[in-house]
């Protein structure tokens, strides 16, 4: 049986995290750590020691971006899953960070085929 990923949920929209943690606490491979409405309180959280295998964060928030987000704790986070209404093609990282797409709004089939993906090209 394999280890579950630790994941954590950073969405400025209060709506979103809450469909969201409804999906990952349908699946056993997740075990769902943490949510925040503030990247910069989810990067404090993150640096402050906590390894996470998955990041599922908004592109679009106030403050900082998602993608500045991963850019600040991709070395703390294993996958980087930015779950965005935005086309995947507008999403431009600068780290050479390994990073995953989840279109809005996201679906429970979705969710389970990069699972898939995930769990194929992860270290654990």
């Amino acid at each position: 049986m394999r280890k579950q990923l630790s994941c954590i949920i950073v969405d400025d929209q209060p709506i979103c995290i809450m469909l969201m943690t409804t999906l990952v606490k349908q699946c056993s491979e997740l075990n769902l750590v943490q949510t925040f409405t503030d990247p910069q309180l989810a990067s404090a959280y993150i640096k402050d020691n906590h390894k996470i295998d998955v990041l599922f964060t908004d592109v679009q928030m106030p403050e900082i971006s998602g993608i500045e987000l991963a850019a600040e704790v991709y070395q703390q986070v294993e996958h980087v899953v930015f779950v965005t209404s935005s086309p995947k093609s507008e999403i431009k990282t600068e780290k050479p960070l390994k990073w995953y797409y989840l279109p809005k709004p996201v679906n429970i089939t979705d969710l389970k085929k990069l699972l898939s993906d995930l769990t194929r090209n992860s270290r654990l």
